[in-house]
């Protein structure tokens, strides 16, 4: 499951790989957040089990949407109630906010976070750090083949 808006390179990825990404609407008067409620549904028709990640962008790529920890903490509940992976695409957070010393959420505390989420960083979007291209994914590897990697960090060269 993706957000749109969404970056392109997150489509384009799963059509590399043959998958056909569901995609959650979001809108401007909600600040480009998607429905929850909407994503729920989804997973709740998805009797086949073919949908196996939710992917959000915080912040998003192109809206700028910043996700708060409460928001993402729904998300999680939602995903680990389905038996989804939620990868978190966290590559651009160091350009948000004041206070780069406080964690944008508290996912890694919870008991089990591992069965749930994986979150993606990049150090090349952080400042000082081009040309350099660094990849942090943090999460348990075998939640990673539960996604079929069908994700773009999954092709990172």
């Amino acid at each position: 499951m993706l957000a749109l808006p969404a970056y392109f390179n997150q489509a384009m990825s799963c059509s590399l790989q043959s998958v056909t990404p569901v995609y959650i609407p979001s809108l401007p008067n909600e600040h480009f957040r998607p429905s929850i409620q909407g994503a729920r549904k989804y997973l709740e028709k998805d009797l086949q089990r073919e949908i196996r990640m939710i992917t959000l962008v915080t912040p998003s790529n192109p809206t700028g949407t910043v996700y708060n920890p409460e928001e993402l903490l729904e998300w999680y509940n939602l995903a680990k109630e389905f038996k989804v992976a939620l990868i978190l695409d966290e590559t651009y957070r160091d350009f948000v906010g004041d206070d780069r010393s406080s964690a944008p959420h508290n996912l890694f505390e919870l008991h089990g976070w591992g069965e749930t989420l994986i979150s993606i960083g990049s150090m090349s979007s952080k400042p000082h750090t081009q040309p350099w291209t660094l990849l942090s994914i943090r999460g348990v590897p075998y939640t990673w083949t539960s996604t079929g990697q069908h994700h773009c960090f999954a092709r990172v060269t």
